[in-house]
């Protein structure tokens, strides 16, 4: 499943790729997974329902290595990260993406801060991307599990 999330952005990564619970981790020792271990080398995302969701630190790779990115403003950034949909008013920089595109999110600073899927016009005040994933997920879920 994490294969898919990698196509979706046009990657492919040539690793060990392993699933141990519901998260994915890359390591070269095979001779581990034999003790089935909780946790095992560097941990590259997690299956939910809606599919896999890739850790913080995968999510910056997968920014800095697709060409199917759009960078967006500081007030933009805001509301994605909030869980909101994006705007096309606060798209700065794109490089012609389609509709039914996957695109990862860049801030000013060229941090990912999230994917979401292209479902309008990118120059118009209208809803332009569809909030897949952002970093405020993780904010939110904690905030869920503590009522």
């Amino acid at each position: 499943m994490i294969k898919k999330l990698y196509a979706q952005f046009g990657l492919t990564k040539q690793q060990h790729i392993h699933k141990l619970g519901r998260s994915y981790f890359t390591h070269s020792n095979e001779q581990l997974l034999k003790h089935r271990p909780v946790y095992a080398g560097r941990c590259i995302g997690h299956e939910r329902k809606e599919g896999p969701i890739p850790s913080i630190n995968e999510l910056q790779w997968i920014g800095k290595n697709t060409k199917e990115k759009i960078t967006i403003d500081e007030k933009g950034e805001w509301l994605f990260i909030c869980g909101r949909d994006l705007f096309g008013k606060t798209i700065v920089k794109h490089n012609k993406q389609e509709k039914n595109t996957i695109v990862a999110v860049l801030n000013k600073h060229q941090e990912c801060i999230g994917y979401g899927k292209v479902i309008g016009n990118l120059y118009t005040n209208k809803i332009a991307i569809q909030r897949i994933f952002d970093i405020g997920d993780l904010l939110r879920r904690e905030r869920k599990s503590k009522r």
